[in-house]
C-alpha cells in the first residue's frame, strides 16, 4: 500500500513539473491578420463569437497598441489556437490579440464579453485586466478586476468583462489586451451583448435561488449554534459558526458577484482576493471544527497533528496564492503550475485521515467522518475533473458540496449533542453519587476538625475546610485579641483531682465559648485556664462579647455558691492590631497558629487585671476602634510598659461586667475618680490620694481606686525622699 502511494505521487509530481516548463508557443509570420474575424448579420441580445485563431504573448519588452498596428511584436511570441484554442495562461503576463468586426446594419451601442475558460478554478473568476485599443485614437476601453468602477466600461458589471463597442455599416478593428492574476490553462471565449441584455436585471435562476435557500437555513443554524454556545459554553459551536459564517461569505462572494461589486466598486481587487482567503477558512474552519469534534487531541492524537500540518500547509497555500496574485513575482508562474502537488498531499492525508476515522469504533468519528467524505469526494473530483477537461463551470457541483457540507454537519452537531446529552446525563449521575458520599465523609470531617480548627480560620485563609489547608497558609488581617484568664487557678487546681480539675475546666469553656461565637469570634486556642479569641468584626461587638463573658460568670458562681464551692474569678484583656494567622508545622504535623505582637499586647494587658484588680482591661488601640463609646463605662488608668514595645500604651477599665451594685457604684464616683487620675497623671500625688480616698467613700470596695493611693503614696515617698 506504502509502494503504491509513493509511486502515484511520484508520477503525479513528474506529470505537474513537465506541464511547468512546458511552451505551447509556435513562432508564426510577423503579419498578422485578425484573430477573430466575425461579419454581424443581423441584430442580437446575446451571440457567441467563433474562438480566436491565435494569441500574442508579450515578451520583455513592453508591447503598445501603436506598435501592433505596425505589426511590430518585437520580442512576443505568438501561439497558435487553431485546435482547441487552449493556451498556457502566465499570471501577470499580457496578452495581446486583434479582432474585426463589420456590420452591414444599424446598431445601437453593444458590449463584447470576454470569459475565461480553464483550469484557474476557483478563484479568479473573471480577468485581472481588459483593454481594448483603437487605431489612430485615443480611445481604450477598460474592464476587468483591476480598474475601479469609475474607469470601467460597464461600472455595475464584474463579471463578464464586457467592453464597450460602437459599430454601424461599417468595419471595427481591435487591439484587445487581456491578463490574469494566476496561471492557468485557459481558453478565451467572447460574445456579443446588446445594450438592453448588458443593463438586463440579474434573473433568479434555479442555482441561485437555491443557493438563497442556503443562505436562510446557514443563518438560522448560526443562530441556533451561538444559543447552544451560550447554553453548553462548548468551543465546537464557536468553529461551526465559524464554518457557517465562511461558508454563506464565501459562497456569496463567488456566486454573487455582480450584486455584491456594488460594495467594492472603486476596490474589486479586493473583492476576488476576499472570496479567495473566505473559500479557504471555509475549508479550515470545517477541519478544525472536525477536531474539536471528534476531541482527535485526545482519542487521537497522532491524527490531531496530521490534520493540524494540513491546516498549516493549506493556510500556506491561502498566503502564497494571495501573494502571487497580488505581486508579478515569476516564481509566482511555477507556483501556479504546481500548486496541484502540495493541495494532492494535503487532501490526500486528510482522506486518509477520514477513512480512519471511519473505521474506528468512535461514534463521533465515525459520523463526521461519513458526512464530510461526500463533499470532501466531490472536492477532490472536481479538481480531477478541472484538469482533465479544463472547465471551470462548477455551479453544481459547488451547489451539492455546499449544501451537502451543511447538511451533514448539521446532523453531525444534532447526533453529537444527542451523545454527549447521555453521557454528561450519565457522569452528572455518576457524580453526584460520589459527590453524594463524599459529601457525608466532609461533612463527618468538617463536624469533627470545626471542633479543633475553627470554620472562621479556615475561612480568613480562604479555605473551604481543613483539608484544603496546607503548611505555609498564610493571611494578615486586623482583629481585636481576646485573652481571658481564671484569677487563683492554681489555688483552685491543688484542691481537685487531676479528673475534677478536667471537668471544672471543660464546664467553664462550655459557658463562655458560645458566648465568644455568638458575637462574632472564634477561640483560636484553650489556654488550660485562659482562652485566646479573635474577633474580626467591630470592636462594639468584641466589648459586647467580653460584657457579657463577665455576666455569665455572675450567673455562673451563683450556682456555684448554691453547690458550696468557690466562686470563681476572672480577667479578660482586649487589644486591636495586625495579626498574621496560618499553618505551620512540618509534613507530619502542622496546627493553625497566629504570630503577632498584638497577640503579646493582649495577654499583657489580661495579666495587668489582677494588678489594677479589674474584670476588664483595653488598650487605647481598642478603645478608639469603639464607635458608640455612650453604650459603656470606662475608667482611664493610665499608661503602661509592655515587653517588646518602645511606647507605654494607655489602658481602660469597663465595668459593665461587674456585679450590678459594684457597677452602680463605680458610675456614681466616676466623676472623683477622673479626678484622682488626673491628679495622679500630673503628680500632684496629695491630692491624688485625698481624691482616691473620696472615691473610696462612695466604695470602700473599690480595690482600682486602692491600688493607686498606694501608688501616689509611693510616689510621694520617693519624691519626699529625692
Amino acid at each position: 500500500m506504502k509502494l503504491l502511494l509513493k509511486i502515484f505521487l511520484s508520477i503525479y509530481f513528474c506529470f505537474w513539473v513537465s506541464l511547468a516548463f512546458s511552451q505551447s508557443s509556435d513562432q508564426l509570420p510577423t503579419h498578422l491578420s485578425p484573430s477573430l474575424d466575425y461579419h454581424i448579420s443581423k441584430k442580437f441580445s446575446n451571440q457567441n463569437l467563433p474562438p480566436l485563431s491565435w494569441i500574442l504573448e508579450e515578451g520583455d519588452q513592453p508591447l503598445a497598441a501603436n506598435d501592433l498596428f505596425t505589426d511590430n511584436i518585437k520580442d512576443a511570441s505568438l501561439i497558435d489556437l487553431s485546435g482547441e484554442g487552449i493556451f498556457d495562461m502566465k499570471a501577470h503576463r499580457n496578452y495581446w490579440f486583434k479582432i474585426r468586426l463589420t456590420s452591414q446594419i444599424e446598431l445601437d451601442e453593444f458590449g463584447v464579453a470576454y470569459f475565461r475558460k480553464g483550469n484557474s478554478w476557483p478563484w479568479e473568476f473573471t480577468f485581472k485586466e481588459v483593454d481594448s485599443y483603437l487605431p489612430d485614437s485615443d480611445k481604450i476601453g477598460k474592464t476587468g478586476t483591476l480598474y475601479p468602477s469609475s474607469v470601467r466600461d460597464y461600472s455595475n458589471i464584474i463579471k463578464p468583462s464586457i467592453l464597450r463597442t460602437h459599430i454601424n455599416n461599417d468595419t471595427l478593428v481591435q487591439w484587445i489586451r487581456v491578463t490574469m492574476a494566476e496561471r492557468g490553462s485557459l481558453r478565451i471565449g467572447m460574445s456579443l451583448l446588446s445594450r438592453a441584455e448588458i443593463a438586463k436585471p440579474t434573473e433568479l435562476d434555479s442555482f441561485h435561488g437555491v443557493h438563497m435557500l442556503l443562505f436562510g437555513a446557514t443563518i438560522a443554524l448560526f443562530l441556533l449554534a451561538l444559543l447552544m454556545y451560550l447554553w453548553f459554553r462548548d468551543w465546537v459551536y464557536c468553529w461551526f459558526m465559524l464554518f457557517q459564517f465562511f461558508l454563506l461569505t464565501s459562497s456569496v462572494s463567488l456566486y454573487f458577484q455582480n450584486t455584491t461589486f456594488i460594495f467594492f466598486h472603486e476596490t474589486p481587487r479586493t473583492m476576488v482576493l476576499l472570496a479567495t482567503i473566505l473559500s479557504y477558512l471555509r475549508i479550515l474552519s470545517l477541519l478544525q471544527f472536525g477536531r474539536v469534534y471528534v476531541v482527535t487531541k485526545v482519542k487521537f492524537p497522532r491524527l490531531h497533528k496530521i490534520l493540524g500540518i494540513a491546516l498549516l500547509i493549506l493556510f500556506f497555500i491561502t498566503v502564497l496564492g494571495i501573494v502571487f496574485r497580488m505581486n508579478p513575482y515569476e516564481i509566482g508562474n511555477l507556483w501556479f503550475h504546481i500548486r496541484q502537488i502540495p493541495m494532492a498531499f494535503v487532501m490526500l492525508a486528510i482522506f486518509l485521515c477520514l477513512i480512519y476515522l471511519v473505521l474506528s469504533k468512535d461514534k463521533l468519528a465515525r459520523v463526521y467522518s461519513f458526512g464530510i467524505l461526500l463533499p470532501f469526494g466531490l472536492i477532490i473530483f472536481r479538481l480531477i475533473e478541472m484538469n482533465l477537461t479544463n472547465s471551470t463551470e462548477s455551479n453544481n457541483t459547488s451547489l451539492i458540496v455546499n449544501s451537502g457540507m451543511m447538511l451533514t454537519m448539521t446532523l453531525a452537531l444534532a447526533y453529537r449533542f444527542k451523545i454527549v446529552t447521555l453521557e454528561r446525563a450519565e457522569a452528572l449521575q455518576k457524580k453526584l453519587n460520589i459527590e453524594k458520599q463524599q459529601t457525608e465523609q466532609l461533612q463527618k470531617i468538617n463536624i469533627a476538625s470545626n471542633a479543633f480548627v475553627p470554620q472562621t480560620f479556615l475561612n480568613f485563609l480562604g479555605k473551604k475546610n481543613i483539608l484544603d489547608a496546607t503548611l505555609g497558609d498564610f493571611v494578615e488581617k486586623q482583629v481585636n485579641v481576646l485573652f481571658s484568664d481564671i484569677r487563683d487557678y492554681t489555688s483552685l487546681s491543688e484542691k481537685m483531682s487531676p479528673e475534677e480539675t478536667f471537668k471544672f475546666v471543660s464546664a467553664f469553656n462550655r459557658r463562655m465559648g458560645p458566648i465568644i461565637q455568638e458575637y462574632g469570634g472564634f477561640i483560636n486556642q484553650y489556654l488550660g485556664d485562659g482562652i485566646m479569641a479573635i474577633f474580626p468584626e467591630k470592636a462594639d461587638k468584641t466589648l459586647f462579647g467580653a460584657v457579657e463573658m463577665q455576666r455569665a460568670l455572675v450567673k455562673y458562681n451563683q450556682k456555684r455558691r448554691v453547690e458550696h464551692k468557690e466562686p470563681i474569678r476572672m480577667g479578660i484583656g482586649l487589644h486591636t492590631g495586625s495579626l498574621i494567622m496560618g499553618i505551620i508545622g512540618d509534613g507530619q504535623r502542622m496546627d493553625a497558629a497566629t504570630i503577632s505582637d498584638t497577640v503579646n499586647v493582649a495577654s499583657r494587658i489580661e495579666s495587668l487585671t489582677k494588678e489594677y484588680k479589674s474584670a476588664l482591661l483595653i488598650s487605647e488601640e481598642f478603645y478608639d476602634k469603639i464607635e458608640n463609646k455612650e453604650s459603656f463605662n470606662f475608667r482611664y488608668l493610665g499608661k503602661i510598659n509592655v515587653k517588646g514595645k518602645k511606647n507605654p500604651i494607655d489602658i481602660y477599665e469597663c465595668f459593665d461586667g461587674d456585679q450590678t451594685e459594684v457597677r452602680n457604684l463605680k458610675k456614681q464616683s466616676l466623676h472623683l475618680f477622673k479626678e484622682a487620675m488626673q491628679f495622679y497623671l500630673d503628680k500632684d500625688f496629695e491630692k491624688a490620694i485625698s481624691s482616691f480616698e473620696s472615691v473610696l467613700k462612695f466604695n470602700e470596695k473599690d480595690a482600682t481606686a486602692q491600688l493607686f493611693i498606694e501608688k501616689a503614696k509611693l510616689n510621694l515617698g520617693q519624691s519626699v525622699n529625692n
